[in-house]
């Protein structure tokens, strides 16, 4: 296994809900993937799930190395049903520039603390 790549994203959840009430279906439609949305709008704490998928997906930019040519709706922030863990689906033209980096695996831990989201990517080879 060869590391590829490591992201680390701090959101300050405030701004996430500022901006999520607001703007609220524009929010969502040009941020997030569908499945994001409604896995969002099924919890209490929807402005800390959205926050958990915007710093997952500036952490996934970042482990690639910065600026990439594909939208935010490629790289989706999930959890496993049965485990809760975290995951990252990627498709698109961001799957093809992970694969063209060699990316096999792309790991994701998360933290929230108070008025703080963090998220960190490793993504291997």
């Amino acid at each position: 296994m060869n590391l590829l790549g490591i992201g680390v994203d701090l959101v300050y959840l405030p701004r996430i809900e500022k901006i999520y009430s607001a703007y609220p279906k524009r929010f969502l439609e040009k941020v997030f993937h569908p499945k994001e949305v409604s896995l969002a709008l099924k919890r209490k704490d929807t402005p800390v799930y959205l926050a958990s998928c915007f710093a997952a997906k500036e952490a996934f930019y970042k482990a690639l190395g910065g600026y990439q040519p594909f939208v935010w709706q490629e790289i989706s922030l999930l959890r496993d049903p049965q485990t809760k863990k975290p995951f990252i689906e990627i498709e698109g033209r961001a799957l093809e520039v992970f694969r063209e980096r060699g990316g096999r695996d792309c790991l994701v831990s998360l933290s929230h603390e108070k008025d703080y989201v963090v998220c960190m990517v490793v993504i291997t080879g």
